[in-house]
Order: structure tokens, then C-alpha cells, then sequence
């Protein structure tokens, strides 16, 4: 008899790309909150199965990308701002 399929976890991915200096901190689906400082060219890519939590210290600083779709970030150059994605 044929084993049973095993579920798999959608995990999402986002990739974020510095284009200014600027701060973020993330919070990865429940995990402890991570920060990061990045100056420009630096580049993260993290993945969680339901949520990702964003403080970001430059909203004009960072380009956001979740599955490969680009995400728009609200605000103005160095503002601080908040998005939960998706």
C-alpha cells in the first residue's frame, strides 16, 4: 500500500534589499524580535510559515519582496514604520 502523503509547510519568503541606511527590527512568526542595522547593498532573506513583523527604522530604506511579489512600503525617508505581512 502506498504511504500517506505527509502535509507540507508553506513557508514564505522575505527578501529585503537596503537601498539607504536604516534599522529594522523583525519579528519572524512568534519568535523573539531580531534587529538588524543595514548600510546600502545589504540584503536579508528570511522565511516563516504564518507571519513576519516589521518595524522598520527608514521606510524609503529598504525594497521588500514576499514570494518574489514586491511589497510597497508606506511612509517617507526616515520615517519609522509598521507592516505585518501578508
Amino acid at each position: 500500500p502506498a504511504a500517506a502523503a505527509s502535509p507540507e509547510t508553506r513557508r514564505m519568503t522575505l527578501r529585503l534589499a537596503a537601498v539607504e541606511p536604516t534599522w529594522l527590527k523583525i519579528i519572524t512568526d512568534d519568535q523573539i524580535a531580531k534587529e538588524y542595522n543595514l548600510q546600502v547593498g545589504d540584503a536579508l532573506s528570511l522565511e516563516a510559515e504564518n507571519r513576519f513583523s516589521l518595524l522598520i527604522g527608514n521606510a524609503t530604506g529598504v525594497l521588500l519582496t514576499l514570494d518574489d511579489k514586491p511589497v510597497t512600503v508606506p511612509g517617507s525617508r526616515g520615517q519609522v514604520v509598521t507592516l505585518q505581512l501578508p
